[in-house]
């Protein structure tokens, strides 16, 4: 049959269909006959064969082979859960090290009294914080500031350390490791006392490595028996600090570490390697992570079901309210957004009473800044015309701020530290510095200006007066230094503009020269931030004629409060830096000269000069003259009590000390070998009320 003939004949359909499957009984009967239904209980695994997910092959009256092999005590449980072991173990071995907090300080109070124990040393189960750490029913050391040889011998023994620890190539010994936790507890403590008292540094270095280093760093600054730890730890410090932060979830000790070094940062030369924006960013990150900023509902940001104790709530409000102090301080200095915008916790501290038991003086500055990072976040984040703050509703806003700095101050009631007046009167300068993103031409804008030159002077006499009772700028954080700063660039403002007729000008320049001084005490080593500031505002003020020009607006419009310190730092970068606008080039101080401890200048080339100009800049002499009265007036003594300090602040006007070999100028790049820095020097103790005077050699 061919193919065609294939396709047309039909389709046969009878296709013979399949045999039936047949079955004598059913699929179901068949089963039944096989399996017989019996009434079988589920097979418990035993607690150890569940933990390693192995089979069990025992049952509940008697023991399984793999427990009868390895000689454990086989438990049937239907309610038992796997753990995790590494969790457990960490658990552990916090156990441990709290029982060898206690038997220690046990053994010392028997030791200290055998008949009877001193209340002090007496402790409460329910100060613990977390374990491995204990509290004592009542601080050890005073609260006040006081030299190390005055520390009780209780706290001595509590913290004495027993081994030697290395970091790089820092090593220090027992005996330097306990001396240092004594200075860091009598003269850093007190001003952010987040960290646990009476343990050994052995525990805290357990604990947390930076923790125990960061203790180390904060009390070796401005130390005079051991000047070079703070220098040679600094780089070793900032790698273990940057290890940790990589390695999350981080501890509470290490949370507290970061916050501390916000506080008492690393010594840099330049505002461009600071770290301490990105440090807490990171630490108010860290400390979400683990749930820190929500102490009451830790359990929903844990992997492990845990209840929080008292005492451990109490101790998270606490770091995360040294967080935001941190976080805040650091912002309103380098004119950043508030890391802060919204906080339940933070609103709940300061709408109550104190009633979580923080200490009175920290609560004192969550609320001053609350009140900063409230106006700060409206400065931020409302709409700004033409790119420029203070052109749309800042005169209606400030003046309602004002009003709200006055119920803030009667909030903070009458037993306001001294160091937190500072802090307050530090708020109201950077609610201020808005006036000088608005118009000059309004009265209310004049008006603001003129209080926060009041309160830029009242800082620097306040913090003159706690640095000579307390050494406030060696043993405070920096909040303290930027409260400085600020006020010194305003008092510089006002009195190098036509406001100088409008205040007491004479007053003032007391005060900026105290707060040269103020800022030189703040200095660690050579060429770093408050050293280099205050050589700035130096050059500024003899650069800067008084009453040269009427009061103007600012340059620098994007930095919030900020603005005005970061508007004179460019103007010095235009004058004096190599960084002036059309190609002009940098401004020679009328009081720049020869150098008789540095190396001639005259060898040296400077940029875009002709033969002549290079000779007639290295032969520019200058007369003697204070620093605070004008560049053609004489220097003449003040009146009253007022001590003459040389600061030897010929080689800081002559600009060849910016100018490096090479030509290059540029705040990074700097030539400090030829530089000759002053002596440190301390102004009288008995001085109070009244600024010293600076003179020129």
């Amino acid at each position: 049959m061919d193919s065609g003939s294939f396709l047309k004949s039909p389709v046969s359909t009878n296709i013979a269909p399949r045999p039936a499957l047949v079955t004598s009984i059913p699929i179901c009967e068949s089963r039944a006959e096989v399996r017989p239904q019996t009434s079988k209980r589920k097979r418990i695994a035993c607690q150890e064969c569940r933990q390693g997910k192995l089979r069990c092959e025992g049952t509940s009256r008697q023991s399984c082979k793999r427990c009868s092999l390895l000689g454990l005590t086989c438990v049937y449980d239907n309610d038992y859960k796997r753990f995790n072991k590494r969790l457990k173990l960490q658990e552990l071995t916090k156990e441990v090290e709290r029982l060898r907090a206690t038997q220690q300080t046990s053994s010392v109070s028997q030791e200290t009294s055998p008949s009877h124990q001193s209340p002090e040393l007496h402790l409460r189960p329910e100060t613990e914080l977390s374990p491995g750490r204990i509290v004592p029913e009542s601080p050890v050391c005073a609260p006040e500031v006081a030299s190390c040889d005055e520390v009780p011998n209780t706290y001595a023994s509590l913290c004495e350390a027993h081994h030697p620890q290395v970091l790089g190539n820092t090593s220090l010994t027992a005996v330097q490791v306990t001396r240092l936790f004594r200075r860091y507890f009598k003269e850093n403590h007190p001003y952010v006392p987040i960290i646990e008292e009476g343990i050994s540094p052995d525990n805290y270095h357990g604990q947390s490595p930076l923790l125990f280093w960061t203790i180390i760093a904060i009390a070796s600054r401005h130390d005079d028996e051991e000047p070079t730890v703070v220098g040679s730890l600094a780089p070793f410090l900032k790698t273990l600090l940057w290890q940790t932060i990589g390695s999350p979830p981080h501890t509470r000790s290490d949370l507290k570490a970061m916050i501390l070094l916000c506080l008492w940062p690393m010594p840099t030369s330049s505002m461009s390697t600071d770290s301490s924006f990105v440090l807490a960013s990171a630490c108010k990150s860290s400390a979400m992570h683990v749930g820190v900023h929500r102490p009451y509902s830790v359990q929903d940001f844990s992997r492990i079901r845990t209840s929080p104790r008292p005492d451990e709530v109490k101790d998270a409000l606490i770091t995360w309210s040294a967080c935001f102090i941190a976080a805040e301080s650091i912002t309103s200095l380098i004119g950043q957004a508030p890391l802060f915008v919204t906080d339940a916790t933070l609103d709940a501290i300061c709408n109550g009473r104190n009633d979580v038991g923080i200490p009175p003086d920290m609560y004192h500055l969550v609320l001053i800044w609350r009140f900063c990072n409230k106006f700060n976040r409206v400065m931020a984040s409302r709409e700004r015309r033409v790119g420029s703050l203070g052109e749309s509703d800042s005169g209606v806003l400030l003046p309602l701020y004002e009003i709200e700095l006055v119920q803030l101050r009667q909030q903070l009631g009458d037993n306001l530290s001294d160091d937190n007046e500072i802090m307050f009167l530090y708020a109201s300068l950077q609610l201020r510095c808005y006036y000088f993103l608005e118009s000059y031409a309004r009265a209310s804008s004049r008006e603001g200006i003129l209080k926060a030159y009041r309160s830029a002077v009242d800082v620097i006499w306040r913090c003159h007066k706690r640095d000579t009772d307390t050494q406030l700028f060696r043993r405070g954080p920096v909040i303290f230094r930027n409260a400085l700063s600020i006020a010194s660039v305003f008092v510089l403002k006002t009195l190098r503009s036509s406001n100088s007729q409008l205040v007491d000008a004479e007053e003032g320049r007391r005060a900026f020269n105290v707060s040269l001084s103020l800022l030189r005490k703040c200095s660690i080593e050579d060429n770093d931030l408050p050293g280099r500031f205050s050589k700035i505002l130096s050059q500024l003020w003899c650069a800067t004629p008084p009453e040269s020009s009427p009061q103007r607006g600012l340059n620098v419009t994007s930095r919030l409060g900020g603005s005005v310190l970061h508007d004179t730092l460019w103007t010095w970068r235009e004058k004096f830096g190599g960084q002036a606008p059309d190609g002009q080039r940098p401004q020679v101080s009328a009081f720049s000269g020869p150098r008789t401890s540095a190396p001639s200048s005259s060898n040296r080339t400077w940029p875009g000069a002709s033969p002549d100009e290079q000779g007639h800049r290295n032969d520019v002499s200058h007369p003697t003259t204070s620093i605070g009265q004008p560049h053609h007036e004489q220097s003449a003594p003040l009146s009253g009590n007022c001590d003459m300090v040389d600061l030897d602040l010929d080689s800081e006007l002559n600009n060849d000390w910016f100018w490096n070999e090479a030509g290059l100028s540029s705040l990074l790049t700097t030539d400090f070998d030829a530089l000759c820095l002053p002596e440190a020097f301390n102004t009288n103790n008995n001085f109070v009320g009244h600024g010293a005077s600076v003179r020129l050699s």
